[in-house]
Parts: structure tokens; sequence; C-alpha cells
């Protein structure tokens, strides 16, 4: 359960196992660089972790529950309105304002009957050039999506006054360990200049990068 308590943007949770009296000084590495050793001391002495900066099921508080299968996180450096845009094998769209991907001809899906499989964007930050300070947005698979290409965009809907903005896209995918556990392993990062001059209120955006499942 979420202690309420923030360090540089991420949320400190209660981990699963028993508070012990013994205090660990220093932090996980998504707040302070450190060793995987460290972490684990930090989290069995205080009972304490520091959550990602995207939807994890609570992973990294409870390794025992299951992550999303597939994350593509994109973030920027400024309170331009970017959205994070995908393309899926046949031609359907999500990004921007249609956070869900369209259901297939003849289908209505709604946020209780969409399948884990299909892909769904957590948040539109930035919108209308709010500076709403998360400067991120979440692309997620529940469960392994359709096998075929995913195309992966940065669109600039609107620069908000700045030049130019820097966005990273993280792909990361859910491991089973031998133990029972699992982890979210991030295996490619894509960084890309989106200048003014592109902006795109209508379009995918810049290409950053195709996954294949």
């Amino acid at each position: 359960m979420a202690q309420g308590v923030q360090t540089r943007g991420h949320p400190i949770r209660k981990a699963r196992g028993q508070l012990s009296g013994n205090a660990a000084t220093r932090l996980c590495p998504k707040v302070f660089p450190c060793s995987r050793l460290t972490c684990a001391v930090f989290r069995r002495s205080l009972g304490l972790c520091v959550a990602p900066p995207w939807p994890d099921n609570n992973n990294a508080c409870d390794s025992t529950r299951r992550p999303p299968s597939v994350i593509v996180s994109l973030d920027w450096s400024n309170n331009a309105n970017v959205d994070l845009m995908v393309v899926t094998p046949d031609g359907r769209t999500a990004g921007g304002r249609r956070r869900t991907l369209d259901a297939p001809d003849g289908q209505t899906w709604t946020s209780s009957t969409i399948p884990p499989s299909v892909g769904r964007i957590d948040f539109d930050a930035g919108a209308n050039c709010a500076a709403d300070s998360l400067r991120r947005e979440n692309l997620l698979f529940p469960e392994p999506p359709p096998s075929g290409a995913y195309r992966i965009h940065a669109r600039l809907t609107s620069p908000c006054g700045a030049t130019a903005t820097t966005v990273r896209a993280t792909l990361l995918q859910r491991e089973a360990l031998t133990d029972g556990t699992y982890t979210l392993r991030a295996v490619r990062t894509t960084l890309a200049t989106l200048h003014a001059t592109q902006t795109d209120t209508t379009g995918v955006g810049t290409y950053l990068f195709t996954v294949e499942f």
C-alpha cells in the first residue's frame, strides 16, 4: 500500500514482508545509484520500496506479482504536449485522446471487457499544455499482444512555447525468474529530438522504433 511519501517523483510504498529493527541507510536504485543487494537490504529492513514511473502491478514491492507483459514508456524534457503513439500490425492506432486500440469491426470494448492482450495508454500527459509535471505516458499490454510488428512514434501535438523537446522511449518486457518471481527488464531505449516545426495534431508523429512479437 502506498505510504504517501514522495522521493524524486517516485512514491515510496510498503513492501511485502516484515519490518525489522535494523534501518537501512540507503535507498533502491530508482532513487540513488546502488547495488541490487543494497536495494534488497533496504526492502527487507524498512519494509519499503520505491515505485517505478510506470504501472507495474506493484511488482517493485512484491516480486511475486506479475507486471504487465510489455510496457513502452515515453518521457520528455519539458512541458510540451507530447503523445505516445502506437501503430499495430493491422494499422490500428492508439495515442493522444484515443488511449485504447480500436476494437475490430463488429466489436465494442469497454474498460471491463477489453482483452488483456490489447494495448492501452495510461494517461494523456500535458494535454492542452497543462504543466502537470508528469511528462510521461505509458503503453501497457497486460498480457502478450497479438503477433506482428508494432511501430512506436512520438507526436509533438504542441510545443507549448518550447523550440524543441527531447523524448526517450523505453521498452520493458516481463521476465519470469526461476524462483517463481517476476521482473520488468528494459530491452531498449531510443532518444529523439522533436522540433517545434514538427508539430502534428492528426498524424502519428516521429517514428522511434518497431517491436515484434
